[in-house]
């Protein structure tokens, strides 16, 4: 287990709705902490992240600057390969490394409040994003959802979606399981 400042951001993976927010918890003096996988992604961004965004919604340099402002992706200042603990204060964070929707994925968990933090591992309401990985991901991504469902969890923050209840886990295996048959 390892103390860790009070303050602190934990990306659940690089995609760009997961990341672009950093800077101002940054300035806020949080330390960041992600997988290994996610600071490879970000390093020597460039401004890739906001061209992505800007081509995908259509938008020209000039509107993506309105909306988006001055968008700055540093790579964490704490990465993790395996499963980690935290503590702060004496309360316990779990990391987990859940690959499968991508290889640099964690899901956040929080015993005493029994409350995951899925990230893009649990969607609620809506198919799972499915076009990042393709079968063997998928495979991965299933044992992963069934170690997360063996956990005490009341609420799970999905990386899209409302507050779901645990069944929502039950739902995704379903669903890539199907897609897997399908195949």
């Amino acid at each position: 287990m390892k103390d860790i400042e009070k303050t602190c951001l934990i990306l659940t993976h690089h995609h760009s709705d997961h990341v672009f927010g950093m800077r101002i918890f940054r300035a806020k003096g949080a330390q960041v902490i992600a997988h290994i996988g996610v600071a490879e992604e970000l390093r020597g961004d460039k401004g890739y992240y906001k061209k992505f965004i800007a081509d995908r919604m259509g938008w020209d340099s000039k509107k993506a600057d309105q909306i988006l402002g001055h968008v700055i992706i540093y790579p964490p200042d704490k990465k993790i390969e395996q499963d980690t603990v935290l503590n702060i204060d004496g309360d316990e964070i779990h990391l987990l490394v859940t690959p499968g929707y991508v290889p640099d994925e964690i899901s956040v968990y929080h015993p005493s409040s029994k409350t995951l933090f899925a990230g893009d591992t649990v969607y609620e309401g809506s198919p799972l994003a499915t076009q990042f990985g393709g079968p063997e991901a998928w495979k991965i991504w299933i044992e992963h959802l069934e170690r997360l469902r063996k956990l005490d969890i009341i609420n799970i923050v999905p990386g899209h979606g409302k507050i779901c209840s645990k069944s929502e886990i039950d739902r995704s295996i379903s669903f890539l399981k199907e897609k897997l048959k399908n195949k």
